[in-house]
């Protein structure tokens, strides 16, 4: 089994989905799927706490390069993942799928866990996702794809 893939638990997972929920009131589900691909990699996710928010978004992939080379693997590894840890948060309240569209429901659910959270994987990806949603929010999806490489 791919390392990668067994250190990235579906429980993790979603709890990475509702931290970058918690900045937005929707997102698409194809720009939520990148957002998750680089924040559940754990050096992409400790890196991004040290950088200063005036980096760009080209920089950003400029000199992580090393650690990119692989995402689209990783990406396209975590899909079934992924698609898993949506259809529990949908059993359970938290989000809703309309029109491509992923809406966070039950914010407090995640908000109680965070707090309360012995993870320092978790705690990384918290920390990490204000950077890496400001770091992408000027850049629409189609170019957030391209730049990491993602082959579809």
């Amino acid at each position: 089994m791919n390392n990668y893939l067994a250190y990235n638990n579906v429980p993790l997972l979603s709890c990475c989905i509702m931290a970058i929920l918690s900045r937005h009131l929707s997102i698409d589900i194809t720009r939520l799927s990148c957002l998750t691909s680089l924040l559940m990699n754990p050096e992409i996710a400790r890196k991004a706490t040290s950088y200063t928010n005036n980096i760009k978004f080209p920089a950003f992939i400029k000199t992580n390069r090393a650690l990119l080379d692989t995402f689209n693997q990783h990406y396209y590894g975590l899909l079934p993942h992924y698609v898993t840890a949506l259809s529990i948060l949908i059993d359970m309240g938290c989000i809703t799928i309309v029109d491509n569209l992923i809406r966070n429901d039950r914010q407090e659910l995640f908000d109680d866990l965070r707090e309360n959270s012995k993870s320092e994987r978790l705690n990384d990806i918290c920390k990490a996702t204000d950077f890496i949603y400001s770091l992408t929010s000027q850049i629409n999806t189609r170019t957030l794809i391209n730049s990491l490489r993602i082959e579809l």
